[in-house]
């Protein structure tokens, strides 16, 4: 099945916001077997989104066209909907009857321009947005269904998951697709393709997907039917993680945060992060997770030489002998958080993220990550690219993964993934 989604908004065009719902769509319906094959945007003009419309009903089995279902001037789906579908613009009571409830329910007046939100093409199917107002609607134009939804993205995903991505998995017929995302850091995309490409050979799709701070491995397996394609999947998963080792942080769309998170409430220890570079950045990311407060007892920011002395009991003459970045700093910070918060695991982060502050033998991107525990005080030294903010944001990912890796790699896994 052959897809295109028709996403409508200036304001997307103009790069006020980002699409986020073709990429839902998108791995959704992947995830399923179905393949989304085009994408257009359009900007809020009838003429623009009829002449998308069509282009799509002449390519696609199934279009999908997302946003401008409100109420104000610039939301001309319906309009354009009823030219594409041939179909007479009608207010339908039943939509009419749930705005007017819906209104009530909040204490407010109906509004009489949401009247409008009830105008639905003649004969078309009517889906209930549980989250919102207005409802998405299908119709079948020659063979080709026309799926049209909110752009409201927690509306979409609400009517997509119980209505839409059902009503495309039930047809697409024998063949099936199974798929597997592996989230991975410390590795190059060109390594990993080294380490992995061969798989291919195997029935499996490989695509690499590179982030801010690591890559992630999507899998992909077609099959006589779904058992065929994930018992491939499963497969290709397990050998993927041996060559890839524990570079692999999950098998699922958790974050690194969230496998993290997990990891330390499994140990149950307690957290204390001294930061430097990193400004305060690699605390958010720790006690970003509902639950953080089991383990995170306190973040400190040390930016200057003074504040690492006097704050974290950094030796005047580690300073002094090897400077504020180095990994005898990144490693008496990390301890001295610990020894003072009287915690199990004292983390730091030192360096030059730049624009400026180079020195000799100290380039801009070079950072050092400490660790601390009661067994062993020890650090890392990297040295990244980037702006400053990507130089920032990647150092505090690699102080994850060396929590991650001291921990142990195990944890219960959050929703939607499963523990390498």
């Amino acid at each position: 099945m052959k897809v295109e989604v028709i996403t409508v908004g200036g304001e997307i065009l103009c790069g006020l916001i980002a699409d986020s719902n073709f990429a839902y769509l998108s791995r959704e319906l992947s995830a399923i077997g179905a393949e989304v094959c085009w994408h257009a945007t359009v900007r809020d003009n009838v003429a623009d989104l009829v002449e998308a419309s069509r282009t799509a009903l002449a390519r696609a089995d199934l279009v999908i066209v997302t946003g401008g279902l409100g109420s104000t001037p610039d939301d001309i789906t319906r309009k354009a909907m009823a030219r594409v579908l041939s179909k007479e613009l009608v207010l339908n009571d039943r939509v009419l009857d749930h705005l007017k409830k819906r209104m009530e329910q909040v204490g407010r007046e109906f509004p009489p321009v949401m009247e409008s939100q009830a105008l639905i093409p003649r004969g078309a199917a009517i889906f209930f947005n549980p989250v919102g107002s207005a409802p998405a609607f299908a119709a079948t134009s020659g063979n080709v269904r026309v799926w049209v939804l909110p752009g409201v993205p927690a509306e979409l995903e609400a009517i997509a998951h119980a209505h839409l991505v059902p009503e495309v998995e039930g047809g697409l017929g024998d063949t099936r697709t199974a798929s597997a995302l592996l989230r991975t850091i410390g590795l190059p995309e060109t390594v990993i393709a080294q380490k992995i490409g061969d798989l291919t050979a195997s029935g499996c799709s490989i695509s690499y997907l590179p982030k801010q701070c690591g890559v992630d491995v999507r899998l992909s397996s077609k099959g006589s039917d779904r058992g065929d394609a994930r018992a491939n999947i499963e497969a290709c998963s397990r050998e993927v993680k041996a060559r890839l080792g524990d570079a692999v942080y999950c098998v699922g769309s958790a974050t690194l945060e969230q496998v993290v998170h997990g990891i330390i409430l499994a140990k149950g220890i307690k957290v204390a992060v001294a930061e430097s570079c990193t400004g305060g950045m690699l605390s958010f990311m720790l006690m970003s997770e509902p639950g953080s407060s089991a383990y995170f007892e306190r973040g400190v920011v040390a930016y200057s030489d003074e504040s690492k002395r006097t704050i974290l009991d950094v030796p005047s003459a580690t300073l002094e002998t090897f400077g504020a970045v180095s990994r005898q700093a990144a490693e008496a910070m990390a301890h001295g958080v610990r020894v003072g918060s009287r915690v199990g695991l004292g983390v730091s982060t030192t360096g030059i993220a730049g624009p400026d502050g180079e020195r000799p033998g100290k380039p801009v991107g070079l950072v050092y990550i400490g660790l601390a525990t009661p067994e062993r005080t020890h650090s890392r030294e990297v040295k990244l690219l980037g702006a400053r903010h990507q130089v920032i944001y990647r150092a505090c990912c690699l102080a994850l993964d060396m929590i991650r890796k001291e921990l142990g790699l195990t944890g219960p896994a959050p929703p939607g993934s499963v523990a390498p």
